[in-house]
């Protein structure tokens, strides 16, 4: 199973990390609660990521993953951890729920 794939930033060579970016298909989604951890008191996400309500499920897998993201002023970038490496999720990536599709 293919998981990453790693871009080239204008930096590469600088001790600036790579952005790995998830390859593997989501091929489901569900909705939950969302945990009460990771956020700051100022509404600013900790450098481990705040947890959305989403959880997905890769193509290959039977374990189901939490939907992360870092906020940074008004934008935010959703990633999941494999591993303990974080991999950038696109939204364009993540299917509608299985709970509401009709």
């Amino acid at each position: 199973m293919t998981v990453l794939e790693e871009s080239s930033p204008r930096d590469a060579g600088k001790g600036i990390d790579m952005v790995q970016y998830l390859q593997t298909k989501i091929v489901d989604v569900k909705t939950t609660e969302i945990p009460r951890y990771g956020m700051s008191a100022d509404g600013y996400t900790k450098r481990s990521g705040a947890p959305t309500s989403k959880m997905i499920k890769l193509e290959g897998e039977k374990i189901w993953r939490r939907l992360m993201y870092w906020q940074f002023s008004n934008a935010s970038t959703c990633f999941v951890n494999i591993n303990k490496q974080p991999f950038v999720v696109t939204d364009c990536e993540v299917p509608t729920p299985s709970s509401a599709r009709t």
